[in-house]
């Protein structure tokens, strides 16, 4: 994953970094290794010049795997309880 796809989904899930002022979040980004051009695109809200940096570092492909579950074994039914006669 891009440094930049780190940084905006680090971004979106958390409330602390979305309350950073611009330049806090500009010293944020260039902690995090992003490049000139992705910090002035996110800070400038440029959605087609960040686009375009995501998909320049190539494909995305997110899927889920389910791990192997076991075949689940019939139950047995259960067995009535007698009623309880009272005395």
């Amino acid at each position: 994953m891009s440094k930049l796809l780190q940084f905006i989904t680090s971004f979106a899930s958390s409330a602390e970094l979305r309350a950073l002022s611009q330049e806090e979040l500009r010293v944020k980004m260039e902690l995090d290794g992003l490049s000139d051009d992705e910090i002035s695109a996110v800070l400038s809200g440029d959605k087609a010049r960040i686009t375009q940096l995501v998909k320049s570092a190539g494909d995305i492909v997110c899927c889920i795997i389910a791990p192997d579950q076991p075949e689940e074994e019939p139950q047995e039914e259960d067995a009535p309880v007698p009623e309880r006669e009272s005395a």
